[in-house]
């Protein structure tokens, strides 16, 4: 029995005695596969003898008859129905050490020849080769269209992309685009990314993102609802694993577009893909924290639009909160951040769809939120739903509902994040989690660093960085302007100990106003003028008990750990 799992494309025939297929992982294809009867009733109510599809084979075990290798699939499971035969694969014998060196020659792989059809559809199969009247007892296999009658790499599905594909090509319509173009700064410098979702027939969907002069190119060129061939694989690293913390495709991978990929439009007919779901339980929402997830419930209240101001750049941002039931009893609330609070027109009582929302955690408390990827449908095709309305219609007024919502009391909270300094920094900091842990630890201040605690800021609101002397004016090369004046932003680095040990940790402008009772610009004035009240501030919090709410976050510099960061918060 072999362990491995591979994903294979198939086409089905019947034998005599028992159903046999015909499997083909796009390189080589070999017929003799037997569905062994554990899963012919299976294999048969998901149609796959009657369409070509993708499976993942699961178990199976080889045995010789009369000779021959004889291939018997065990257990599988269904990715997708109706795909084309993915490349032009070969015959394969069942002998491996004919084929020994065939895969030193990797140029050639997925590449598809092109044949004369008749396409009919965005898959380009023809009607003579799927039409009835076809004379031949063995089913044809689907071919693809190619534009162009040039030999270009075969159509990969989308749910196939892995980063052991070689030059791949996958044809899809653009389902959301980031609105603009971001920068971002780093220890090597600037750069501009963007991203967008690209969802083909089979509504599987992947993230693909591009930098700086590739982003540049294809940005303009995108829009939303317009089909296009992507193209690329010819450098390693293209396809990485998804960061499920911002993806919302539920696919495994995402890819990265660089110099020699292409993106060309798609001018064939391309039906819009129906939203796929793979919802999660409401219950079993706290074990997907900080990660997309896909949610199908029913809508139990909607809130009416608010206006809250961003704490990161004191912007004005629509919220209106949304609470959702399922038939685990589970009640959460989604928040729906800016043009969708306005969209959004689902009455109480309906089932609605979410596509790609995020978990986020504060208090012990959970709630949904969307990102500007998530998708939203009212009344979802399936089962489900019908099962979910019954459900909200008989069930729900006779069971009791438990929120996830609600915030644990402050009591509770401190019970369970308390942590001591010392075993907190040797080894309590958990080293997987990209935004860190937040904890409450209790301590005396020791120390304050004075002469840093204020600093020259970009007057640009919602910009802090620390401005630069470039001459007589000040220099942000954040806005890459100049200024004459500037605002005072307090950054206290503070030394905190209790029994086990020490710990500095940084406390910024607002947390930092509230604990020394004075603003930046007192507290600047002050030190210009009258230093012995300038210290008398820092000396009412000098050796004095506080209980800190932080964020402890593990750190790796040029592949070494350093000194863990502590932020409160």
């Amino acid at each position: 029995m072999d362990s491995s799992q591979p994903k294979l494309s198939h086409c089905f025939f019947q034998g005599q005695n028992q159903l046999r297929a015909r499997l083909s992982d796009g390189i080589f294809a070999y017929a003799g596969c037997v569905v062994t009867n554990l899963i012919s009733a299976r294999f048969q109510a998901d149609q796959l003898s009657t369409n070509n599809g993708i499976i993942q084979v699961t178990k199976w075990k080889r045995t010789f008859t009369s000779g021959k290798i004889v291939f018997n699939m065990l257990d599988y499971n269904l990715i997708s129905l109706e795909f084309p035969v993915i490349g032009n694969p070969q015959a394969h014998s069942g002998n491996p050490e004919e084929y020994r060196n065939y895969m030193q020659n990797q140029s050639d792989f997925l590449q598809h020849t092109p044949t004369k059809t008749e396409p009919e559809n965005a898959w380009g199969t023809s009607s003579a080769k799927r039409g009835r009247n076809n004379s031949s007892p063995e089913r044809q296999p689907l071919t693809k269209r190619q534009p162009n009658a040039s030999a270009m790499p075969g159509i990969v599905p989308i749910g196939l992309i892995t980063p052991y594909c070689n030059k791949w090509r996958i044809c899809g319509i653009v389902s959301s685009k980031d609105p603009q173009i971001k920068e971002f700064t780093n220890a090597k410098g600037k750069f501009r990314v963007f991203g967008f979702v690209l969802t083909d027939q089979s509504s599987s969907s992947i993230r693909i993102s591009a930098f700086s002069e590739v982003a540049d190119k294809y940005f303009p060129m995108l829009e939303n609802g317009q089909a296009y061939y992507v193209s690329g694989g010819a450098r390693a690293g293209s396809v990485k694993a998804a960061n499920k913390q911002f993806n919302n495709t539920g696919h495994d991978y995402e890819i990265v577009l660089d110099r020699d990929s292409e993106i060309v439009y798609c001018n064939d007919k391309f039906e819009p893909p129906k939203l796929r779901l793979k919802p999660v339980h409401l219950v079993n929402i706290p074990q997907h924290a900080n990660e997309c997830v896909d949610v199908q419930a029913v809508v139990e209240r909607v809130g009416e639009p608010t206006q809250v101001m961003s704490r990161k750049d004191q912007r004005l941002l629509d919220k209106r909160e949304v609470f959702l039931v399922d038939k685990s009893g589970t009640e959460i609330c989604l928040t729906l951040w800016n043009e969708m609070v306005q969209s959004f027109e689902v009455e109480p009582g309906k089932v609605i769809g979410i596509k790609g929302a995020v978990v986020r955690e504060f208090n012990g408390g959970f709630s949904l939120s969307n990102t500007t990827g998530t998708q939203i449908i009212e009344d979802p095709e399936g089962d489900f739903t019908r099962q979910l309305y019954q459900w909200y219609r008989d069930q729900k007024p006779l069971q009791e509902i438990k929120s996830l919502t609600i915030k644990t009391d402050f009591a509770t909270v401190i019970e369970r994040d308390l942590r001591l300094i010392g075993p907190l920094l040797q080894h309590g900091i958990d080293r997987d989690s990209e935004k860190g842990q937040y904890l409450y630890i209790k301590g005396m201040v020791n120390a304050v660093k004075t002469e840093q605690a204020i600093y020259q800021a970009c007057p640009v609101k919602g910009c802090r960085k620390k401005l630069q002397m470039e001459g007589n004016q000040y220099r942000c090369e954040k806005c890459n302007q100049t200024f004459d004046n500037y605002s005072n932003i307090l950054m206290l680095q503070l030394e905190v100990a209790d029994f086990t040990g020490t710990v500095w940790m940084t406390m910024f402008d607002e947390l930092a106003t509230s604990l020394l009772e004075t603003s930046a610009d007192e507290l600047a004035q002050l030190q210009r003028d009258d230093h012995y009240r300038f210290d008398a501030i820092f000396n009412k919090i000098r050796f004095h008990d506080f209980v800190f709410r932080i964020r402890a976050k593990y750190e790796i510099y040029n592949l070494r750990p350093r000194e863990s960061q502590i932020v409160c918060f």
